[in-house]
């Protein structure tokens, strides 16, 4: 089905002007000059494809102006939009509103067209176990509960939500024909976590009682055997530093040895006549790199061992965890000099 009709649409711009300050007698020049420009500009937004701002600014014009002629074309918009329940709306209130100044030829158009909106539009009836609850479709509030009518909705999957303050809201997707006719049950419960604590019942006799409620020991408040509790954390980061350090210093060691295989063949080819200076060249490179990545290795090694040890010597151990806790201002520091790294600290 093709509803837009081009020619009919276009030629409605031309007598913008009238079709407003026409049917508009009672409203005021401002008001009327709104509507008109409005009007227009709803026309260029259809031509330019933004059918969303189009519909608004006809819906405005028609606030301001009411004319059945901006109601054909919120028909044509809608129809873009593919809500042919607003598309059918509209199309029934300007062939309502029109009356006699509805040309016959158009007027059997139109009621072509609705009939072809009627067979893409399906009836749903929305069931809820509560009453004053919101109800949406695809998040377009249709009114509450309990609703009079089925609601009508375009073919299609439809998203339907019920609210209510002091509810949990529900959502139900459902997929519906042109056509049909479903019923949708939905139910509203309290909120998970929400129910309020039961207050207990008075005596007989109604007056409260005024004996005390001796106290149960429970679990939570019994303090655990000892009186305390191991740094498991500092016990495990202690643990991997160590084996970080063993990791590190094991690199080191490998690299090493094969920086001395790599001098040694260095060495060799010095000794010999006939080796060329690209291959001296890659021996020594070889050497250099094989060296720097060992002191690199070994100086992390150091690193990651002086770490570890500040953290196995930090942590309280199993035996005197109850009697003392973790000293404060322990501190240790690392300092570059000529020959190495130095470690100090306090404890």
């Amino acid at each position: 089905m093709r509803l837009l009709r081009a020619p009919a649409f276009v030629c409605l711009l031309a007598a913008a002007a009238p079709l407003f300050t026409t049917n508009a007698m009672a409203q005021s020049g401002t008001a009327v000059d709104e509507a008109s420009t409005r009007y227009k500009k709803g026309i260029e937004l259809y031509g330019e494809g933004d059918y969303r701002a189009a519909l608004i600014e006809f819906k405005r014009a028609y606030e301001l102006a009411p004319n059945p002629a901006v109601l054909y074309n919120m028909g044509q918009v809608y129809f873009q939009l593919q809500d042919y329940v607003g598309a059918l709306s509209a199309l029934e209130q300007y062939v309502s509103e029109g009356g006699k100044t509805v040309p016959a030829a158009r007027r059997a158009e139109v009621q072509k067209d609705i009939e072809k909106l009627r067979s893409r539009i399906a009836k749903v009836e929305i069931a809820v176990n509560a009453t004053d609850a919101e109800v949406s479709i695809d998040d377009v509030l249709v009114g509450r509960t309990p609703l009079a009518k089925p609601v009508l909705v375009s073919a299609g999957r439809r998203k339907i939500t019920v609210s209510k303050p002091g509810l949990a809201p529900v959502s139900k997707v459902v997929e519906v024909a042109g056509a049909d006719s479903i019923r949708v049950s939905l139910e509203l419960n309290e909120p998970s976590g929400s129910n309020p604590t039961p207050t207990p019942a008075p005596p007989v006799g109604g007056e409260p009682s005024t004996t005390p409620t001796p106290a149960t020991p429970n679990d939570s408040a019994t303090p655990p055997s000892g009186g305390a509790k191991v740094d498991t954390e500092s016990s495990s980061a202690s643990t991997i530093g160590w084996v970080l350090t063993a990791g590190l210093a094991a690199g080191a060691a490998t690299c090493g040895i094969l920086a001395l295989g790599a001098s040694g063949d260095l060495q060799t080819l010095r000794d010999e006549a006939g080796s060329t200076r690209d291959e001296l060249d890659d021996a020594q490179s070889k050497t250099q790199t094989l060296a720097l990545v060992t002191d690199v290795l070994g100086a992390a090694a150091v690193v990651a061992g002086g770490v570890s040890l500040y953290l196995t010597l930090s942590s309280p151990s199993t035996s005197d965890a109850s009697d003392a806790a973790p000293k404060e201002g322990a501190t240790l520091r690392v300092r570059p000099t000529g020959s190495g790294l130095l470690f100090d600290g306090t404890f």
